[in-house]
């Protein structure tokens, strides 16, 4: 199972490419604020042909980087919540900040990793 966090905000509809072609039992939680909360149809259709899990996080901004503190705090609660040691985690963002967040839970052994979208 593959969990993907995206970073609305950053990515917008380019994100989700492939959301289409995920598997039952991957989540996708999608992360928007006032910022970015416009989708497409395109990516709406897209989405409700997934077979994915899809959940949409709203969050708060005020400052740089919120959505980017927040997303980076709730992928330490999944991983906490992890009941599979197979499972894999995506950052979906073209955003550098989450270089440190990946290397810190790769350096604990986590299965993560970053891509513009989820071809």
């Amino acid at each position: 199972m593959t969990t993907y966090f995206v970073d609305f905000e950053n990515v917008c509809d380019a994100g989700l490419l492939g959301i289409d072609n995920l598997a039952f039992g991957d989540e996708v939680y999608i992360f928007y604020s006032k910022n970015a909360r416009k989708i497409s149809i395109e990516s709406y259709k897209k989405i409700v042909a997934s077979s994915a899990f899809i959940h949409f996080v709203e969050v708060k901004v005020g400052s740089t980087n919120s959505l980017d503190v927040q997303l980076a705090t709730f992928v330490g609660n999944k991983y906490k919540e992890r009941t599979n040691g197979n499972d894999v985690f995506c950052i979906v963002a073209r955003d550098r900040i989450y270089e440190y967040v990946i290397s810190f839970w790769q350096n604990k052994g986590i299965p993560i990793f970053q891509k513009k979208n989820m071809l």
